[in-house]
């Protein structure tokens, strides 16, 4: 199911994570910061992958609507 608070807490998570790495970028150790890093591509992935299946829902939504007025 497409669920759009999905993709924003995607986005919020990518948003907090990429904070942290900016505010505390001088006392993590270099693999704190690869974990971050993956943490913020993976929130990012998820939100891509749930805005690229809202978008789709829309567009068969407009397909069917379109269908309905001609037919």
């Amino acid at each position: 199911m497409i669920d759009i608070a999905v993709a924003v807490g995607s986005v919020k998570s990518a948003i907090e994570i990429a904070k942290l790495l900016k505010d505390s970028a001088g006392s993590f150790d270099k693999a704190e910061v690869k974990l971050q890093l993956a943490e913020l591509i993976g929130s990012l992935a998820d939100a891509k992958m749930q805005i690229a299946e809202i978008q789709e829902a829309l567009l068969e939504s407009d397909r069917e609507k379109k269908s309905y007025w001609i037919n």
